[in-house]
């Protein structure tokens, strides 16, 4: 039979050609043969391990939406009573002319983390910033542009004050926070300072009595000359060295029994509240 030949004839030239490729032995091919079919099946649940993430991504991604724009509504709601908030513990920091602004805006953009034309990060979908003017008559502007370092450490505390009890930082750092203030406001920025030492550490860097009065632990930077080598140290004043220092910023270099006394009571207040 002609076509019978010819039709083993064709199946023996394939089968020599598998072997070329995948033999030498029947067996090599067969071990080949099977793992090429283990590799399509892995490819196969690949396949569909890659749709059944993207629609949990999808899911997820709706999901975080809708929570984000809940927190969205919230975050709206909550900026006036915020700003009122702040603008009154300014008030009681010596800036009482300065108006607060929260400012609540949605994060424009499109693509793979976007919901319904707004893009989702990781604080949602929104920006929120905190618009400052020191003074009556200026437009509030971000509080990182605000030029003056006394007036930026003093938005930063009235907001930190407010929200004393929550936010991830543990330490707060204070720099001229007490600039152009004294009497009764730096006793006011003070006890705003151990208000929220209460819940965070606090480092506060300051050159009024009142303040420093206030800490837990009061340090002096010292600066000697040795030779031709400047030296800076930093040293913690406790007992009579501690009262010394705070008389000694309240009346000068001239440290007076008027200011030890007064120096005293300071820390004693205290340590007695």
């Amino acid at each position: 039979d002609p076509e019978r030949l010819d039709a083993v004839e064709h199946r023996l030239y394939l089968l020599e050609g598998l072997l070329r490729r995948h033999g030498p032995t029947e067996a090599d091919a067969i071990r080949t043969a099977e793992r090429l079919r283990a590799e399509l099946a892995s490819l196969e649940e690949v396949d569909e391990s890659l749709q059944s993430l993207e629609r949990r991504f999808e899911d997820a991604l709706s999901q975080a939406g809708k929570l984000a724009f809940v927190l969205s509504s919230k975050r709206t709601k909550a900026a006036s009573s915020l700003a009122q908030r702040i603008g009154k513990e300014l008030a009681g920091l010596g800036m009482g002319g300065a108006q607060v602004r929260v400012e609540v805006a949605r994060h424009a953009g499109d693509g793979d983390l976007s919901v319904e034309g707004a893009r989702l990060t990781s604080d949602g979908v929104d920006r929120v910033e905190f618009l400052i003017a020191p003074n009556k008559g200026i437009e509030p502007r971000p509080l990182r542009k605000i030029a003056s370092g006394g007036e930026l450490s003093r938005a930063l505390l009235a907001i930190k004050r407010v929200l004393a009890s929550q936010g991830p930082a543990g330490l707060y750092v204070f720099d001229e926070v007490d600039a152009g203030v004294g009497g009764a406001v730096a006793e006011r920025i003070g006890q705003a300072l151990a208000d929220i030492a209460k819940h965070r550490q606090v480092l506060c860097i300051t050159h009024l009595a009142p303040i420093a009065a206030l800490a837990d632990a009061h340090f002096v930077v010292r600066k000697s000359q040795d030779g031709e080598v400047a030296r800076t140290e930093v040293v913690r004043v406790t007992g009579d060295a501690r009262v010394r220092e705070v008389a000694r910023m309240l009346s000068g270099r001239s440290v007076t029994k008027a200011s030890m006394q007064a120096a005293c009571e300071m820390i004693e207040a205290r340590q007695g509240g």
